[in-house]
């Protein structure tokens, strides 16, 4: 297996925002057939069976669940964006300060996110 001694070698800020982008995308795509499968219950069964289902997908590990997947996204997103930048304007030298501006970028929103949802989960208005 070369992976993991690839990250052993080759520890700089590119290396391991490579990992991540490989990481998240893996994650999301293995969370994307469970909730279209889920969705798709409100179209099979109507919107009574969808309401019961959301019901029971109410629970503190669901609501985990949602974070990390939000998380993924944005740090996928964030990462795919300084990769783009990268690659169009021939950043590479400034690799490591453009990855920690975006870590940064992504943690802000994620809290930014997180702010916002994990008061809704208790039932605050």
């Amino acid at each position: 297996m070369r992976a993991p001694s690839e990250f052993r070698l080759n520890r700089h800020a590119g290396q391991w925002a490579f990992g991540l982008q490989r990481v998240t995308g893996l994650l999301l795509v293995l969370y994307l057939a469970p909730h279209v499968l889920l969705n798709g219950t409100a179209l099979l069964y109507g919107p009574d069976a969808y309401n019961e289902l959301a019901a029971r997908l109410s629970t503190p590990f669901a609501h985990g669940v949602e974070l990390v997947v939000i998380a993924a996204v944005l740090a996928h997103l964030g990462n795919g964006v300084r990769i783009i930048l990268m690659d169009l304007f021939a950043l590479s030298r400034q690799q490591k300060r453009i990855t920690i501006v975006f870590a940064a970028a992504t943690l802000a929103a994620l809290a930014a996110v997180a702010a916002f949802l994990v008061p809704s989960w208790w039932g605050a208005p």
